[in-house]
């Protein structure tokens, strides 16, 4: 086990743990739960709750929603951590992220994939979004169990900004 994890110099200040303020994806999330005639939880957001036990999760990006459901912490010593992605990203700040969060025991990375962007062409990169992601996190996460989960062939039948639908489980 690993302990005394740190952010690297470098990691982007969007991805700390950051305050209790009501961000656009919680103002999303609250919208679209509003939608049904009663109290309603996105399987993604209950995959996030299901995957976690009760020790202290580090909390990094947009992880207000979580904030009063598990036991997220601005600690640095945990072995769990949660990683939402869901806002403009540059792919190279996300591989960063990655890295960063490789030692802990139990990672959840869940993003919004159409908020990962490039500024150059590679011809190597799978145009599959949901596999290119999922190749580049087996590459970050070597030797680890991955479980992967995706809304397959999404055109536009199924849009969720509230809550990130590319979700990795890491152990």
């Amino acid at each position: 086990m690993r302990c005394g994890h740190r952010l690297k110099k470098g990691f982007p200040s969007s991805r700390r743990t950051g305050g209790d303020k009501l961000t656009h994806s919680n103002e999303w999330r609250i919208q679209q739960q509003k939608f049904a005639n009663e109290p309603v939880e996105f399987k993604q957001d209950k995959r996030i709750l299901d995957f976690f036990d009760d020790k202290p999760i580090r909390g990094i990006g947009e992880v207000e929603y979580f904030r009063n459901r598990l036991n997220l912490t601005e600690e640095t010593n945990c072995t769990q951590v949660l990683l939402v992605v869901n806002s403009l990203t540059y792919y190279k700040d996300f591989i960063k992220m990655l890295k960063d969060i490789n030692g802990y025991d139990k990672s959840c990375v869940s993003i919004n994939k159409f908020f990962l962007w490039t500024d150059h062409y590679n011809p190597t990169v799978d145009v599959n979004y949901d596999m290119a992601l999922l190749a580049l996190v087996q590459k970050c996460f070597p030797n680890k169990s991955i479980e992967h989960f995706f809304v397959k062939d999404l055109g536009g039948s199924h849009f969720n900004f509230a809550s990130p639908t590319t979700q990795f489980y890491i152990t």
